[in-house]
């Protein structure tokens, strides 16, 4: 007798094992989060786990203005870098001080084997494998091929990689070595063809305290330079790269201010603040002003330049020129207290001539606006004016916030602490307490 269909008919359990047979292969369900979490490869910092760079990379860099090379040019040198440093990294780290250091010792990396990245046998190609370094340098996972391609462009003489791996000595005996990489610095520095090598070598000579020949090195970088509408993908790529080379007319005007020279600083000052519109130029002028008793029809144009570059010493300053017209040189002069970078001739020719524009109520709430914004970026000495001016307008609640960000400078804790004993007592004067806090 044939059994009946109960019988026969398959269980819906089975089913269930057959579809997970098929489809699942008995897997357990995962979260979307831990799917394929085994299949993901981990980096580690060698140059056999880098992968091949996305062209976003390239084509981004390339339409900013890297170097003259083209992108599918610059994404085979790139391949080949990489290859490169997978057949041959030297080590599996880079660790550029130890091999900067030790680069006596290590084999040489012909020019030939570096060549051979690119298709062309000529001198700039090692420009382009600079420029193809500088792009990588822009993705983390990258970055240390870049390394790898710098030490070998450096010892292949390319003057970009030289300064870039150069300007990364610290000052310690690495500085005092004669290894190769300083050896390459002084050849090009004179040479006397790349300004940013002439500034690295003039740096080397004034750490060992020769400020003369530093001064005459970055006198020969200024006459080198020439200022830029707009700095290339390549140029921004090098001072990123490259650290502490400041450009030669800060450079010379830093070391004259060291030779005490305050005529000739004037002279770089205004090559940085006229030609390459940098505020740091503006203000080296001020500081030859202040010292020289001149130029004080500029100060207040001038150092709003400083202070609109987030300089809290120049908003300082400014606060202060607008506190003390909003006085008046009467009433400074009588029993008035001001900065000591302001001495009594230049007080006397800066107060006599106030815009015409501004009313004395303008210039306090300019003085408060300038006070506050160098209170907010820790300069100490504001913070105690823009409390003096909130007490005057019978705000002392107000003003000891103020007071109590100046107490966080050491050099003020005294003052502070002179102020709080007579601040809640209106009639108190701190007239002379003032005074020699404005002198610290």
């Amino acid at each position: 007798m044939r059994p009946s269909y109960w019988t026969r008919a398959p269980s819906a359990s089975s089913y269930v094992v057959k579809s997970q047979k098929r489809y699942a292969s008995f897997r357990p369900f995962k979260a979307p989060s831990l799917r394929n979490r085994q299949q993901q490869p981990t980096l580690v910092s060698d140059h056999g786990s880098v992968l091949t760079p996305p062209l976003e990379l390239f084509t981004s860099a390339i339409d900013s203005g890297a170097s003259d090379i083209k992108w599918m040019e610059a994404i085979d040198i790139a391949r080949k870098c990489i290859s490169a440093a997978q057949r041959r990294p030297d080590r599996s780290v880079v660790d550029l001080t130890k091999d900067v250091h030790e680069g006596e010792h290590l084999p040489p990396c012909g020019l030939i084997d570096l060549r051979a990245l690119s298709d062309s046998k000529e001198e700039k190609d090692l420009g382009k494998i600079f420029a193809v370094a500088a792009i990588l340098n822009r993705s983390p996972r990258h970055q240390i091929v870049t390394e790898w391609a710098l030490q070998k462009l450096a010892r292949a003489g390319e003057p970009l990689s030289v300064v870039v791996l150069g300007s990364r000595m610290s000052k310690s005996s690495l500085r005092n070595d004669r290894s190769w990489i300083l050896q390459k610095v002084e050849h090009l520095a004179r040479e006397g063809t790349f300004w940013p090598a002439m500034v690295l070598y003039g740096s080397m000579l004034e750490e060992n305290g020769d400020l003369q020949s530093a001064a005459s090195w970055y006198r020969k970088a200024m006459e080198k330079t020439q200022p830029l509408a707009h700095k290339s993908f390549l140029q921004s790529s090098f001072i990123s790269m490259s650290r502490s080379i400041p450009p030669p007319w800060k450079a010379y005007a830093d070391v004259k201010v060291k030779l005490g020279e305050i005529d000739v600083v004037e002279e770089p000052a205004r090559v940085g603040a006229f030609q390459y519109d940098c505020p740091l130029g503006f203000a080296f002028l001020l500081s030859v002003f202040f010292q020289k008793e001149c130029g004080w029809d500029k100060v207040e144009e001038y150092l709003t330049k400083c202070a609109m570059s987030h300089n809290p010493q120049a908003c300082y300053q400014l606060g202060e020129l607008y506190r003390l017209w909003h006085l008046g040189l009467k009433k400074v002069e009588d029993d008035g207290f001001y900065g000591k970078f302001l001495s009594k001739e230049m007080l006397r020719k800066l107060i006599s001539t106030p815009s015409r524009y501004h009313s004395p109520a303008d210039y306090y709430n300019m003085a408060k606006e300038w006070f506050e914004l160098a209170s907010n970026q820790g300069h100490s000495l504001a913070s105690v004016q823009m409390a003096v001016l909130l007490r005057e307008e019978n705000r002392p609640g107000e003003g000891v916030f103020y007071l109590s960000l100046a107490a966080k400078e050491p050099k003020y804790a005294d003052i502070v602490s002179q102020l709080q004993k007579v601040w809640d007592k209106s009639d108190a004067s701190i007239t002379s307490i003032m005074r020699k806090c404005v002198q610290l």
